[in-house]
């Protein structure tokens, strides 16, 4: 093995090793809950943990990572198994879920949790009309499925359906629902909660604006615990991204990021590259692409979660390594058009071949 190939499998080993402890804290937190455990001993138990992942990811050998990660899972194995015995089903390990009056179940947001762990999230723009094109792309392995009800033509219960579709209720943790309202109106964010969003996308201009998308979520949140129908959904288990497209919120991203309460901010680099007066067409200039490295590498220096829609497979890997931590790498209108384009290219082609209805018929 060369020296690139071993750098490679060190580098795969560790992050393998890295979510297997993620996945494994996020399981001592259920069984702490589900057990009655402090949160003092939690803490201790997790603070321990973190401790030793990091300290075989500095001195572990291959062979012993390979093998700690085996232990893990086969621990998870027993878990889960113990946890169906106790449990109606396994949402709660990964999503929202509703009980039987419609009120959301206490929850882990195992999204929220992989950005604070800096563990890279990848995901699909969802714009179809809900709740069709959602339940078929949620299962192709994405980390996440933004659900744009401000640009897809689609109702509540649509929405609905489709967050359900996103969030398979079996299995270990899938593809988690981001949902994007039309707007920041503080009705629609309490009805979304009250769905069983646990993750949204909301657009600001300014840290003051920012800073009242907080304090709507936090209120809605406390409406629905007044009512009695948000008792499961305490402030930890929501987050809150916003979304940066404009030059005005450009001029005011750290603020934007510093404010307590929103735990990442999107960067929309479509809107924001034609309001600096760079190309309409989609391209990205090498000024856009120096400019938007900076803009995530400013949002992580913050504390935050930078995220961005990757205009192409190519600017993918760039934007990781500019620090982004949720990454859209595609839209499903896209998808279906490349793919329909590719299927009728391949029989278009196939069809003008020299003896092919002969073959055929």
């Amino acid at each position: 093995m060369d020296i690139s190939n071993a750098a490679l499998t060190q580098v795969a080993l560790q992050k393998e090793l890295h979510d297997a402890f993620a996945r494994w804290m996020a399981l001592c937190e259920i069984t702490a809950r589900k057990d009655g455990v402090s949160q003092e001993d939690l803490q201790q138990e997790l603070d321990w943990l973190q401790k030793r992942r990091d300290l075989l990811l500095q001195r572990s050998t291959h062979q012993h990572m390979r093998q700690v990660v085996a232990d893990i899972q086969n621990a998870e194995v027993w878990v889960h198994s113990g946890l169906r015995a106790h449990m109606q089903d396994l949402r709660a390990l990964s999503h929202a879920a509703v009980d039987k009056d419609g009120a959301a179940m206490p929850t882990i947001n195992h999204f929220k949790h992989a950005l604070q762990a800096g563990l890279a999230q990848i995901g699909l723009w969802s714009a179809l009309p809900f709740p069709y094109a959602s339940k078929v792309i949620a299962g192709a392995g994405f980390d996440w499925l933004l659900l744009d009800s401000a640009h897809a033509p689609s109702e509540v219960q649509q929405l609905l359906q489709a967050m359900a579709a996103a969030t398979p209720g079996e299995g270990p943790p899938c593809c988690h629902a981001v949902v994007r309202p039309a707007g920041n109106d503080p009705q629609a964010i309490q009805q979304y909660l009250g769905m069983g969003a646990q993750t949204l996308l909301l657009s600001v201009q300014s840290a003051a604006q920012a800073l009242a998308a907080v304090e709507t979520v936090r209120a809605a949140l406390a409406d629905m615990a007044c009512m009695g129908h948000g008792a499961g959904h305490a402030l930890d288990s929501i987050c809150l991204l916003v979304q940066v497209e404009t030059r005005e919120a450009l001029s005011q991203l750290e603020a934007i990021a510093r404010v307590d309460g929103v735990d990442g901010v999107f960067i929309g680099p479509a809107d924001l590259s034609i309001g600096l007066g760079y190309s309409d067409d989609g391209s990205q200039p090498d000024g856009m692409r120096a400019l938007i490295a900076q803009a995530l590498a400013a949002v992580r220096a913050c504390g935050k979660a930078p995220g961005i829609l990757a205009p192409d497979p190519e600017s993918v890997q760039d934007c990781l390594d500019a620090g982004a931590l949720f990454v859209v790498v595609g839209t499903d209108m896209q998808l279906l058009r490349e793919g329909a384009d590719a299927l009728a290219a391949r029989f278009k082609t196939a069809q003008a071949g020299p003896g092919l209805g002969a073959s055929m018929y």
